[in-house]
């Protein structure tokens, strides 16, 4: 249930990237230049067929606002293409995990060799521990 890269091209070209004023080191750099790059996708806005809008929403609902959008920011970097980049990356990571379809585990029954052998080394440890006892003379 994976996207293509068209998909992944029209979900890019659906997101707003907006800049703000990083916070941490940086010097200067920081009270000058907007290097913090925020990205909004609206999931009810998007082109996406229907059965995948419902996945994602289902996957990523604790990550949505209100409104059904998905807020994504990155600040790391003192380059603003580095933000961008790194945001996108961040993006296309979630929405990709968010449609993996997980494997269904497969119920399985130690075998009687197993249970047999787990048997003999419990009555081989009661033993041992037994044999640590005081001995009465």
């Amino acid at each position: 249930m994976g996207l293509s890269e068209h998909q992944i091209g029209l979900i890019k070209g659906e997101c707003e990237i907006s800049f703000s004023l990083s916070s941490g080191p940086g010097g200067q750099n920081v009270n000058k230049n907007s290097t913090k790059a925020t990205l909004r996708w609206s999931l009810l806005k998007s082109k996406l067929p229907e059965a995948l809008k419902n996945v994602l929403y289902k996957k990523l609902s604790n990550k949505l606002t209100v409104k059904h959008e998905l807020v994504i920011s990155n600040q790391t970097s003192r380059v603003q293409s580095d933000n961008v980049k790194s945001v996108y990356e961040k993006f296309i990571d979630l929405i990709i995990a968010a449609l993996i379809v997980p494997k269904r585990r497969v119920p399985t029954r130690p075998s009687k060799n197993s249970k047999t052998r787990r048997l003999d080394s419990k009555t081989k440890d009661a033993l041992t521990k037994k044999n640590r006892k005081k001995v009465d003379y």
